[in-house]
């Protein structure tokens, strides 16, 4: 990995690149709340603008994958934590109900739907896992008992999510030592999908687990038991190295015949698990797993000399963008979990966050966006052109979220994902403080604003913008 510029350097060249004397499609003070506050909420209201509501909640699937819809609906959940904007709220709950199958309150439809949805629609153990995660941000955003609307009382986003999560934990069995598959089906045995086993899949259930360590304390020992068992085994099955890098997976009739690719979203979602462990639990194991992680991927997927995130494929083209095989976008998995845990990690780490967070949103606000704020999931080199579609946008908007979180993190007493929510700890990461025009009966901003307008004429000053 590249040297990683100091976080004042960094953020002061966000500020020299987009002031109104630059040449950025679309302009946006950084380290304003109002300028980013307004550039979030349109970025939501862009992905959003690509979905017609349906019976299913999801957008066409000639366009992207059915989990990339789920990922889609977290993001506007999760904008909402961070600069209090829910203009999208009754958008991703709605579709989370239609996913949901509406008072059966099960991805996979029930015990009567499974087969359906499971040999016939294809619905993996990563696919609803991406989902139930979303369902963790509703029970983050609207209260960890709150009924999903149109359901009655008898279900909630936190039953949603617990329920994605048993029915992930059923397919776990010893093969290759343990392990949660990647296919649900695995009736047709020359399907060679059907015993592969995926890191995906149990990073997965690893961060439901520990999303629901802190919606649902009093089971807490029991989701952290069953994290260590999935990260011990990620260790023993070989899918971790030493040095905290992931490989893709494993099929049961050759344990020891590892798919080799690395991808970014299995190191993302592993920091995000173990981000949200230790906030569950203080344990200082899960901080230092987690650091672990965080520099083992930043060394693999951050691009030397610019510090922009980028996905492997993407310097010799071979990310298929736009298509249904595209890998460009899953750094978006890497951005928000970086985020989650900015808050958590020492200083030098969150210097390094802050420091790739705002040459990658610098990079897309400068390259992959046009005036309207539809932007490409490439970043950096030749790509990196302004694209419109949903895929692309879903993974601007992780983008997106991970630095509007490190700005309220940053400015926030206190240092809590999102218990503002779940009546756990305090609001530090709420985005109250720093976003105060945007979050909805929180305290204002304009406190903050003199301070920000004075360290960001000085930033300016010093690197010679003006």
């Amino acid at each position: 990995m590249g040297r990683l510029f100091p976080t004042l350097l960094g953020l002061g060249l966000g500020l020299c690149l987009l002031t109104p004397r630059a040449m950025a499609a679309y302009q946006v003070n950084l380290d304003s709340p109002d300028d980013l506050g307004n550039a979030a909420a349109k970025a939501a209201a862009n992905l959003v603008s690509f979905y017609s509501p349906n019976a299913a909640g999801e957008y066409s699937q000639t366009l992207v994958h059915w989990h990339e819809s789920g990922i889609a609906w977290g993001s506007l959940l999760e904008n909402h934590m961070n600069i209090g904007d829910g203009s999208q709220d009754h958008v991703a709950a709605g579709a989370l109900v239609n996913a949901s199958f509406g008072s059966v309150g099960d991805f996979l439809n029930g015990a009567q739907g499974r087969l359906t949805q499971e040999a016939w629609l294809g619905k993996w153990n990563d696919d609803i896992g991406h989902w139930a995660l979303s369902a963790a941000s509703g029970a983050e955003v609207f209260g960890a008992a709150a009924p999903m609307p149109g359901t009655g009382s008898s279900h909630t986003y936190t039953s949603l999510a617990l329920t994605t999560y048993n029915e992930m934990w059923e397919q776990w069995d010893d093969k290759c030592g343990g392990g949660i598959y990647w296919s649900r089906d695995r009736s047709d045995a020359s399907a060679t999908d059907s015993t592969y086993k995926s890191t995906i899949s149990n990073t997965l259930h690893m961060a439901l687990g520990a999303r629901l360590a802190v919606l649902d304390p009093a089971n807490r020992d029991a989701y952290v038991a069953k994290g260590k068992q999935v990260y011990n085994w990620l260790t023993s099955s070989y899918l971790m190295t030493n040095t905290f890098r992931l490989y893709d997976g494993m099929h049961t009739g050759a344990c020891l015949n590892i798919t080799g690719t690395e991808y970014s979203y299995n190191q993302g979602m592993l920091i995000h698990a173990l981000a949200y462990f230790y906030n569950a639990t203080q344990e200082a194991y899960w901080l230092t797993q987690a650091n672990a992680v965080l520099d083992s991927a930043l060394a693999l997927f951050v691009e030397s000399g610019t510090n922009i995130l980028r996905d492997s494929c993407e310097p010799t083209n071979q990310c298929n963008q736009g298509n249904l095989n595209g890998g460009s976008g899953f750094k978006g998995t890497l951005a928000r979990a970086v985020a989650y845990l900015y808050p958590f990690t020492d200083k030098k780490r969150q210097t390094t966050i802050r420091t790739v967070l705002t040459a990658s949103m610098q990079a897309a606000l400068a390259n992959a966006c046009d005036s309207e704020l539809f932007c490409n999931e490439v970043w950096t080199g030749a790509g990196a052109v302004p694209d419109k579609s949903p895929r692309s946008q879903i993974t601007f908007m992780q983008l997106m979220n991970a630095f509007t979180r490190i700005q309220a993190a940053s400015h926030a007493a206190g240092s809590t994902i999102d218990n503002a929510y779940t009546g756990v700890g305090d609001d530090g990461l709420n985005g109250g403080v720093f976003f105060g025009s945007h979050a909805l009966g929180l305290p204002s901003a304009a406190r903050l604003s003199p301070i920000l307008a004075a360290g960001s004429a000085l930033l300016a000053i010093t690197l010679g913008c003006f």
